[in-house]
């Protein structure tokens, strides 16, 4: 749901310091460490619209399909696509999520046969920028 709200905003900044601010105000907990890597999340993280400012870089239509009949964020139930992958899968998890519970992460596990690689010090979406973490995910596919 934080994630549905988020994403619903159309927030238009006029210099990339300003979107960067913006950015380490709402992932936070992406687990980004260095100003060099907000400057690489801010730059393509970021487009320039018609006016000349700088507007998230995604499809605001995002949300669309996360709201009730009463214009309220909702979750969204994805066991049915889940239960729909038939390859091999890494789920990368970050220890301060408040979204993928432990007990999904169980109920996923039960499910399907799953290699988890846990980010202690990151929320929901680990930036995936520190060299460990781009080590761990280069051997997992290398070991295919």
């Amino acid at each position: 749901v934080r994630i549905g709200e988020y994403a619903r905003q159309s927030l238009e900044f006029t210099d990339l310091a300003s979107a960067k601010q913006h950015l380490k105000l709402i992932y936070s907990q992406f687990g980004i460490s260095s100003e060099e890597d907000w400057d690489q999340f801010t730059k393509y993280s970021f487009v320039i619209n018609q006016k000349g400012d700088y507007v998230m870089n995604y499809d605001p239509a995002i949300v669309h399909n996360m709201r009730t009949s009463s214009n309220k964020l909702k979750d969204v139930d994805m066991w049915h696509i889940w239960n729909k992958i038939i390859c091999k899968l890494l789920v990368i998890h970050g220890a301060k999520s408040d979204i993928l519970q432990q007990t999904t992460i169980e109920k996923m596990k039960k499910m399907k046969d799953l290699d988890l690689y846990v980010v202690d010090y990151a929320g929901h979406a680990p930036s995936l920028m520190t060299k460990d973490q781009i080590d761990y995910v280069k051997s997992w596919t290398i070991n295919l």
